[in-house]
C-alpha cells in the first residue's frame, strides 16, 4: 500500500467518523458532540480530538456513575414510598370497617333512645289520664257525699 493509499483510506475513514459524529450530533442535540463536530471541520490536530474524545468519554461515564447512582436512589424511595402506601391503605380500611361498624351501633342507640322517647310520653299520657280519673273518682265522691 502506497502513502497516498494510506492517506485517502484515513481521509475516507476520518469522513465517515465526522458523518456519524455529526449525525449523532443533531439527533441527540448533545452541545458538547457538536462542538466537537466543528473542531474537526475546522481542521484541528488529530491528537487534540483524541484528547476531546478522551474527556468527554471519561465526562459520559461520570454522568453514567451519577445517574445510575441517582436511579437507585429514587428506586430505594419508590419502594420505601410504595410499602408506605400499602401501610396507609390498610389502615384506611381498617378505619373504614371501624367507621361502619361505630354507624351501625349509633343507629341502634338512636332506636332505642326513640323507643325510651316514646315509652316515656306513653307513661307522661297515662299518668295524666290516671290523673284525670282521680280527679274526676274525687268529684264524684264529693258530690256523693
Amino acid at each position: 500500500m502506497s502513502f497516498l493509499q494510506v492517506d485517502s483510506a484515513t481521509a475516507t475513514a476520518s469522513a465517515q467518523a465526522m458523518v456519524v459524529l455529526k449525525n449523532t450530533a443533531l439527533t441527540t442535540g448533545d452541545k458538547r458532540l457538536s462542538a466537537l463536530v466543528q473542531r474537526l471541520g475546522s481542521g484541528a490536530k488529530f491528537d487534540k480530538v483524541l484528547s476531546a474524545v478522551t474527556k468527554m468519554i471519561k465526562t459520559l461515564e461520570d454522568e453514567d456513575d451519577s445517574d445510575l447512582s441517582n436511579k437507585e436512589d429514587c428506586e430505594k424511595e419508590r419502594m420505601a414510598d410504595t410499602k408506605e402506601a400499602a401501610t396507609l391503605s390498610r389502615t384506611i380500611d381498617e378505619l373504614s370497617d371501624d367507621v361502619s361498624k361505630l354507624q351501625g351501633e349509633i343507629e341502634q342507640i338512636n332506636k332505642q333512645v326513640d323507643e325510651k322517647d316514646q315509652s316515656v310520653k306513653d307513661l307522661n299520657k297515662e299518668m295524666k289520664d290516671a290523673a284525670k280519673l282521680e280527679f274526676h273518682f274525687k268529684i264524684s265522691c264529693i258530690e256523693d257525699s
